[in-house]
């Protein structure tokens, strides 16, 4: 997480039926995100988590 928040990389997971089914990690170095979609992804993860009650 802390990576991720200090933007060194970016990791996606795939949930399917709540197990893990795959996962992808992208390093700030190598892949360029368009404008505004590290956000929106910050704001989703935010959500989901107060959905289920968890801290962000």
């Amino acid at each position: 997480m802390g990576h991720y928040l200090s933007g060194i990389n970016h990791t996606f997971l795939l949930i399917c039926n709540n197990d893990l089914a795959g996962f992808v990690s992208f390093s700030s170095y190598s892949y360029a995100f368009t404008e505004g979609f590290i956000s929106k992804i910050r704001e989703a993860r935010k959500e989901e988590f107060r959905r289920k009650g968890l801290p962000h």
